[in-house]
């Protein structure tokens, strides 16, 4: 399989609520759900679901050909790059959505910007078709020593307990990097094929493994998988908040994980969100789900884990959107569109677009948060990182 774009080229079907069951392990400590109820729980580590994507999320879209004009207009886009930080307005004054709510300026470049994360020594993006992970500096761009070669196809990164993570797809790993040195660190530590997405934070370094459909856990410790347990609806994005992790599923599901491990195992539960469910985003008191086969966003309740609103997604003109990766920021839901390079803002109370599209550079592949509560952006085609500015 090789990462080749955001979207999932091919969504399994529904599995039955038969195939969603309750695992062997300890019981949930969930009082008994009403109707509408989270569709599954469990702890066991049962078979990855047979259907899988082709493409994971997080790897850049296939090139276009272009005719001589688009050739033109790429050039001309290079240079205009070329020319230093570029600021984007994103802000469409003609059409019919009026000024778009937020600016998005290019602060770093690199073949393919897979993902992006933060700590107090600035920015660390990593580069899966060069192998890379770059430091650099937040302000400025500048890179801050030379880039890390780690091989293999770097996908995601995160830093957490006072270390830089990145997972490999194609060995199936995931490496160390010291961020005082810049030097990669320990041993690889091997996880369940397929590692897609990290999250750190309720004990751990957190690994959503897409072919495996897996969910892991490493102790930062020991550096060892601590807890593992494999979801019936798969794990494409994982992200913590509101004392939980939550992982999209392949088909249409958002499951709660129970970060504390039980005999080497995972408790957890899963709810029935849209079609396509992605990115997955923690705040305002919600779990937000971007949907892309649906062209909607879920809105989850935390606690009793149901879904509270379902809010349709529109780019310019009140076209359907293919809503991919999610996030809450200045009391919005911001929603980037997998296919065209476009981000929209959405009231979290009413699920309306405020204000028009924001333009950018390229498909959006992760959306993050630093530390001090900004958000940033990592796009394909061209690979860039962006800051967002309101």
């Amino acid at each position: 399989m090789t990462p080749t774009g955001n979207k999932l080229e091919s969504q399994p079907a529904a599995l039955p609520q038969s195939a969603v069951r309750p695992g062997d392990g300890a019981p949930d400590t969930l009082d008994p759900p009403q109707a509408p109820a989270p569709r599954g729980s469990g702890t066991a580590t049962q078979d990855a679901p047979t259907m899988r994507p082709t493409r994971p999320p997080g790897a850049s879209p296939p090139r276009m050909k272009l005719s001589r004009r688009g050739v033109v207009v790429v050039v001309v886009l290079g240079l205009a790059l070329l020319a230093g930080v570029a600021a984007l307005s994103g802000s469409l004054t003609s059409g019919p959505d009026g000024a778009a709510p937020a600016n998005a300026q290019i602060v770093a470049r690199s073949a393919a910007a897979a993902s992006v994360a933060f700590d107090a020594t600035g920015g660390w993006l990593a580069d899966d078709h060069t192998g890379t992970v770059q430091h650099f500096d937040t302000s400025s761009g500048a890179a801050l020593g030379r880039a890390l070669h780690l091989g293999g196809r770097p996908i995601s990164v995160v830093s957490g307990f006072g270390r830089i993570w990145v997972a490999d797809i194609d060995r199936s790993v995931v490496r160390q990097i010291n961020p005082t040195t810049g030097k990669a660190v320990g041993s690889p530590i091997a996880v369940a094929q397929g590692p897609v997405s990290l999250a750190a934070g309720d004990g751990g370094i957190w690994v959503a493994s897409l072919i495996a459909g897996t969910v892991s856990v490493i102790d930062p410790r020991t550096d060892e998988v601590q807890a593992s347990v494999t979801l019936p609806d798969g794990a494409v994005r994982i992200a913590t908040g509101a004392g939980w992790v939550w992982v999209s599923g392949q088909t249409d599901s958002l499951a709660r994980v129970d970060p504390r491990p039980v005999a080497g195992s995972l408790r957890w539960r899963a709810v029935t969100v849209g079609q396509g469910p992605i990115g997955v985003g923690v705040g305002d008191g919600s779990v937000w789900v971007a949907n892309v086969k649906s062209g909607s966003v879920t809105r989850v309740d935390p606690g009793s884990l149901r879904v509270t609103a379902t809010y349709p997604v529109t780019t310019a003109g009140g076209v359907a959107a293919n809503p991919e990766m999610v996030a809450v920021w200045h009391q919005r839901v911001w929603v980037a569109d997998g296919q065209d390079g476009v981000l929209v803002a959405l009231d979290p109370t009413t699920g309306q677009q405020i204000g028009g599209p924001v333009v950018l550079p390229g498909v959006i592949r992760q959306l993050v948060l630093d530390p001090g509560g900004t958000l940033w952006g990592a796009t394909a085609n061209s690979g860039a990182v962006l800051r967002f500015s309101s």
